[in-house]
């Protein structure tokens, strides 16, 4: 593993769980304004999967948006474990 892969991870985790957590934020503004048009909850279990599902759970808790939907938790704390889980194989290979 180099320096250069820990700098890449370092930049992309914290843009993907910012782009997580605008994609949430946005989603909750249309669903205060009343939008019929609203960020499709598969795009939304997408952007956890990728981003970690820290964005989510950070979403979730500041926005107070999909809190009552199971599988937004479901989703938010597997994306977690399975993120840490490829780190932890990554790191010690």
């Amino acid at each position: 593993m180099t320096i250069a892969d820990w700098q890449v991870a370092a930049l992309v985790y914290p843009m993907a769980n910012l782009v997580c957590f605008g994609g949430f934020a946005w989603d909750k503004a249309l669903a205060r304004r009343g939008s019929g048009k609203r960020v499709r909850e598969r795009t939304l279990h997408l952007g956890t999967l990728a981003s970690g599902g820290v964005g989510t759970l950070l979403a979730m808790g500041v926005l107070r948006h999909k809190t009552r939907h199971a599988g937004f938790w479901f989703s938010a704390w597997g994306a977690v474990a399975l993120h840490l889980g490829a780190w932890i194989v990554w790191v010690n290979r």
